[in-house]
C-alpha cells in the first residue's frame, strides 16, 4: 500500500495560523482524520490530526464534563459548565502553530 492508495487528492492543507475549530470543521467536512501543516512558503511543517484536537481538549479538561454520551448532565454545577464553556473556546481559539510547538514540530 502506498500514500496515495489511502490520502485525497488534491491534498487538503492548512496554514500554521489556523484554529482548532477551522481544522476540526474541514476534517468533518472533508470526512478526514488529518490535514499536513504548511507554512506561507507552501513548505510541509507538520500533520495535526482527530488525535491532536481531542489531545488539546483533554489538556482543557473538556472532555472530564461530558457524560458517556457527549452530554452534559443537567446535574452539573454552573461553575462546571462554566469551566467547560472556558475551556471549549480556548481549543477553537488554539492555532495549529501552537499545537505543532507543543509537539516539537516546529
Amino acid at each position: 500500500m502506498q500514500v496515495r492508495d489511502v490520502m485525497k487528492s488534491p491534498v487538503i492543507t492548512v496554514r500554521t495560523g489556523a484554529t482548532l475549530a477551522e481544522v476540526a470543521r474541514l476534517l468533518e467536512e472533508k470526512n478526514i482524520s488529518g490535514v499536513p501543516v504548511v507554512d506561507a512558503e507552501d513548505r510541509l511543517v507538520g500533520i495535526v490530526s482527530e488525535y491532536d484536537l481531542i489531545n488539546q481538549s483533554q489538556k482543557l479538561q473538556v472532555k472530564r464534563s461530558l457524560n458517556a454520551l457527549g452530554w452534559i448532565s443537567p446535574y452539573t454545577s454552573i461553575e462546571d459548565i462554566a469551566a467547560f464553556t472556558r475551556g471549549l473556546c480556548t481549543v477553537g481559539e488554539t492555532t495549529v502553530e501552537e499545537v505543532l510547538r507543543v509537539c516539537g514540530e516546529l
